[in-house]
């Protein structure tokens, strides 16, 4: 009895996982080193129903970066539009980016339907802490998948303006994406 309870409560704490690595350098020079990513991955964590989006850069994050800064997740179910869901954790203030919540430069999350353009701010947990960037982010709030297929993004100016993303992982997400569960 007593060596069945130690293997329940050492067992894994994520139900399913994709990981990825990307190649230290491979953003324009002029580009922070904390916007190159170097590895990222979505776990589902059993008992809590919460997804851990996690990307690992090649520098420390500054406590208040210099300008907007942002972390994206970006989630394909299957079938319909090619990006239903858009994570992210930011830098940011609303003289900058209309969607930020209120003028002086702050952290937050925030998650968009792309579907219906609808933005939700603040709406999960993160934590921004040396090369590590996370986001906690409820299973019910991207529709309770069992499997997705994924893109890390990093950003060093709003989506909704012409500025390419400074990193990506897969570095060309239009011929394929990470995958996560069946």
């Amino acid at each position: 009895m007593t060596a069945v309870l130690v293997l329940i409560l050492s067992a894994p704490a994520s139900a399913s996982s994709s990981v990825a690595s990307d190649a230290r350098g491979d953003i324009a020079t002029t580009a922070p080193a904390y916007l190159d990513i170097v590895h990222t991955k979505a776990t589902l964590q059993v008992g809590r129903d919460v997804f851990l989006f996690q990307t690992v850069n090649a520098a420390p994050v500054p406590a208040a970066p210099a300008g907007f800064r942002a972390w994206n997740w970006l989630i394909d179910l299957p079938g319909g539009v090619p990006i239903e869901y858009a994570l992210t954790v930011r830098f940011c203030s609303h003289l900058i980016q209309r969607t930020c919540v209120g003028d002086a430069w702050h952290w937050e999350s925030s998650m968009t339907n792309m579907m219906t353009g609808a933005q939700v701010s603040n709406a999960f947990a993160f934590e921004v802490d040396q090369e590590s960037v996370k986001a906690w982010v409820p299973r019910a709030f991207i529709q309770s998948p069992t499997g997705f297929m994924w893109v890390a993004a990093t950003r060093d100016s709003p989506a909704a303006g012409n500025t390419p993303p400074v990193d990506l992982v897969p570095d060309d997400p239009s011929t394929s994406e990470l995958i996560f569960g069946s």
